[in-house]
């Protein structure tokens, strides 16, 4: 009997008097902690914005890093001439239009894994950043677009009536490399559908969430905000002299 008694208690009589001690949550609890969650993501979302920025930033940088190498060794193999960051067509001269990006892929001096000649082929030739920032005309298009990049066209470039020889600018022409823009990340023009492969005063870097990354011709990385790069005031020896052009035509 006592054992079927102790039975009966712990079936009926514990699950009811377990259940009485149970209560759900107030209203004013589920609000309070619904606030807090709210208060709390409202802070990590922008600080997880600006660490995943940052990591894209130290992306772009490494790849302008192997774009430096890579003109490092055009440089060797080419008497030490700067690459120019666009060459236009001249019949005289049976020359085709190019550019720097065209020359580093000819010469095989590219390796990250693309597929083809094209620049567009190659991720180490854009930055990650403006690729996220113009999305439509990049990583959305089919096959993605990724080369951003842009060369420096104050610094070595071959217009089309020139002579391809007049754009021969060697690094020891360069007064102070460190202070010289080589690579950068690049220009969507108004309407384009693909960035430039120039940078200029009058061509200016966009799309990079308003801090722009990019290389010097000794091949250290600088980073500022667009607006304070210098504006090109043909001074000769002036700091935006420096910046742009850097030696004596």
């Amino acid at each position: 009997m006592a054992y079927l008694f102790a039975i009966s208690y712990l079936v009926f009589y514990f699950p009811a008097k377990q259940n009485q001690n149970l209560r759900g949550f107030t209203l004013i609890e589920l609000l309070t902690v619904i606030a807090v969650v709210g208060i709390l993501v409202a802070i990590l979302i922008p600080s997880v914005g600006k660490v995943r920025t940052s990591a894209l930033r130290t992306e772009s940088a490494s790849n302008l890093r192997q774009l430096y190498a890579a003109c490092g060794l055009y440089s060797n193999d080419n008497n030490s001439r700067l690459l120019n960051s666009f060459v236009a067509a001249n019949e005289e001269e049976g020359r085709p239009q190019g550019s720097w990006c065209l020359q580093l892929l000819e010469g095989g001096y590219l390796s990250d894994g693309g597929s083809g000649n094209g620049r567009q082929n190659y991720k180490v030739l854009g930055s990650p950043i403006q690729r996220r920032e113009a999305s439509e005309v990049t990583i959305d298009k089919n096959p993605p677009r990724y080369g951003t990049y842009g060369m420096n066209s104050v610094l070595a470039m071959v217009g089309k009536n020139a002579t391809f020889s007049s754009g021969q600018v060697s690094m020891s022409r360069l007064l102070t490399p460190g202070r010289t823009l080589y690579i950068s990340e690049g220009r969507l023009a108004p309407g384009n559908q693909w960035f430039g492969v120039s940078v200029a005063p009058w061509e200016l870097p966009n799309n990079t969430d308003g801090i722009v990354t990019f290389v010097y011709a000794d091949g250290h990385i600088g980073q500022m905000p667009i607006e304070e790069l210098p504006k090109f005031d043909w001074k000769k020896y002036s700091d935006s002299w420096y910046f742009w052009q850097g030696y004596v035509k």
